[in-house]
């Protein structure tokens, strides 16, 4: 199945103590490039994160953000017995200092420093990672699918341009069947005439070989035959349901457009010039869409 390396994903988890966002965007690359940015105390989640996108990712750069809020924490208050204690201790020795009566207040020992401390309660990372994973995996679906849809609109153009090329290469091989014919008649007709002016009869032997020695140069046949195989390759691989076909697809362009190269070349027409000017422009726009196939 064809798919675009370009695509969007997001899924938010929410639960009782905490919400997780997940965004994950992918962008065209040459091969696989991924990049996470996640809280400090999702660290040890990050390789199992990386794994579950790859098993469905296999090319282009993707960029993961996943934002952790946390809310509804009940802190804990402890008391540090031993120091309150020490305080304790220490006022009703002041107070025989000072010769006043020792009249402990709990209310007051408890706003001493550190006497109560206040505990955050953290969330555990272990209890998180199943929705956590859970909602990274629906993210990367939806991503998923996104290149799916933009994958069938790059189908249907490709084979819509390729059907163009097979018709232009159709076109170019009946007006090289005509260049042949129209080359010989030129040139007999133009020896013709040098030589009835000198009284010289034709030699037809030597026309046949000039003849025969244009046609070998600009004979285009393999090159034809070459380029229809090479559309029966692209218009497979499109269709097939092979994950990764980004750069195959880019390595039958080449020698598509290697082709039409060599064809262009060979050419003793401005017709077939002209259609191979038009060829490679078509070339030009499949490779601009290969480089977003994965």
């Amino acid at each position: 199945m064809l798919k675009s390396m370009t695509g969007f994903g997001r899924e938010m988890y929410i639960g009782e103590s905490f919400q997780c966002e997940v965004e994950i965007k992918t962008v065209n690359h040459r091969y696989t490039d991924i990049m996470i940015r996640l809280p400090k105390k999702l660290n040890l989640l990050e390789d199992k994160i990386r794994n579950l996108i790859l098993q469905s990712i296999k090319r282009g750069r993707i960029e993961v953000s996943i934002v952790l809020s946390e809310y509804n924490i009940q802190n804990e208050i402890k008391v540090d017995k031993e120091l309150a204690i020490s305080y304790h201790k220490a006022l009703k020795e002041l107070s025989k200092v000072i010769h006043t009566d020792f009249a402990p207040n709990i209310y007051e020992l408890a706003k001493f420093p550190d006497v109560l401390v206040r505990e955050e309660k953290e969330l555990d990372i272990e209890q998180l990672e199943p929705q956590i994973l859970n909602a990274v995996e629906k993210a990367t679906a939806r991503l998923c699918e996104m290149r799916i849809l933009e994958g069938s609109n790059i189908l249907a153009d490709l084979n819509r341009r390729i059907d163009l090329l097979k018709s232009q290469t159709n076109e170019i091989e009946e007006y090289a069947d005509e260049v042949t014919k129209t080359y010989a008649q030129k040139l007999l007709l133009r020896i013709q005439e040098a030589l009835e002016d000198k009284g010289i009869g034709l030699d037809q032997n030597r026309v046949l070989q000039e003849v025969a020695l244009f046609a070998d140069h600009s004979n285009i046949t393999e090159e034809i035959v070459r380029l229809e195989s090479h559309f029966e390759q692209f218009f497979i691989s499109i269709n097939s349901n092979s994950d990764t076909i980004g750069r195959k697809l880019d390595f039958i362009i080449q020698e598509i457009n290697r082709e039409i190269n060599t064809i262009a070349s060979k050419a003793n027409s401005f017709s077939i010039a002209n259609l191979a000017v038009n060829m490679k422009s078509e070339v030009e726009k499949i490779r601009e869409q290969i480089q977003n196939i994965e």
